[in-house]
């Protein structure tokens, strides 16, 4: 208990000696997990938010985050992420683990959410993140009323090679450098809450473009559709389709979302499912589940359990 208490007051003092605001925030996970590939097990995960943010007296603004993340034995594994961005009238930058200038732009479908991510671990997702291999990125995002625009590069190595899939052969190592554009528009139509987002991201091997496209009704309706298609030298091309519909009616969320990839003539399809109901003071029941083919191939999963917010 003395150490938090010390720790504590020294965040809260280099706060004031620095002008800047420390916020902490977590989240946790507790249920059960199976499918075709996993018999029933645990499933836990926790994660710890760390963000600064301060601004001058000439109005830059500037902040940093912290993701820290432990998760079960059957889990992926935990780690550490972060970011740090600067503000003004010119824009933010941003540098980090982050996501690159295509993923920024593109709307992901409505899929809900549940404890082992199984309505978005099908093979028929696609999370837009393009190019972005871990490696850091800078992002630079700039708005004009109801227009966006970011522009990325990704620190990497022109000599990593790919494999069949598009991924770099050398996992621990060096990822491929890249650079993106991405466009995005919102708006109000008719009642309608409106959302569109394009993007391309090149890299020395392969190139992807995209478009999506997100409608969201006051009724508790929501929609989206997203395209994408990816060319890789020597390889073949790959395209994917998706789109989701979302339906929220108080403290209960509905969503269901399905997309295929096609790699050369392997076509990979999938669906997924997630429901939640919200108990109130952050807790939330969370049931998932996913299906995918691919070939003769097919798989499911599904999860149940109580997402925390802190």
């Amino acid at each position: 208990m003395k150490r938090t208490i010390l720790a504590t007051t020294a965040l809260v003092t280099c706060g004031s000696m620095a002008a800047a605001d420390v916020s902490l925030s977590g989240s946790a996970e507790i249920g059960v997990a199976g499918g075709s590939n996993m018999k029933a097990q645990v499933h836990r995960d926790a994660r710890v938010s760390f963000g600064m943010s301060g601004e001058t007296d000439t109005g830059l603004s500037f902040g940093t985050s912290l993701n820290l993340r432990h998760a079960g034995k059957y889990q992926p594994s935990g780690g550490v992420e972060g970011a740090i961005h600067i503000s003004g009238v010119f824009g933010t930058l941003t540098v980090g683990n982050t996501d690159g200038a295509f993923d920024k732009a593109m709307l992901e479908v409505p899929a809900g959410t549940s404890i082992a991510d199984n309505s978005t671990g099908h093979k028929g997702w696609n999370g837009n993140s393009g190019l972005d291999a871990g490696g850091e990125i800078i992002r630079y995002d700039y708005s004009i009323g109801q227009i966006s625009l970011a522009l990325s590069t990704q620190n990497g190595d022109d000599n990593v090679s790919l494999d069949d899939d598009g991924k770099d052969t050398n996992a621990s190592g060096p990822v491929t450098a890249a650079h993106g554009i991405g466009v995005g528009w919102s708006g109000e139509f008719a009642g309608a809450s409106l959302g569109l987002g394009a993007g391309h991201q090149r890299s020395k091997m392969e190139n992807i473009s995209g478009a999506s496209l997100s409608v969201s009704l006051a009724n508790g309706l929501g929609l989206g559709v997203t395209m994408s298609r990816k060319a890789v030298d020597g390889k073949d091309n790959v395209s994917h389709a998706g789109a989701g519909l979302s339906y929220s009616l108080g403290d209960v969320t509905f969503a269901v979302n399905g997309g295929q990839t096609k790699t050369g003539d392997t076509n990979a399809n999938g669906v997924g499912f997630a429901a939640a109901y919200s108990l109130g003071a952050g807790a939330t029941f969370q049931i998932g589940a996913g299906s995918s083919k691919k070939g003769d191939e097919s798989s499911n999963s599904w999860s149940a359990g109580i997402a925390l917010s802190f």
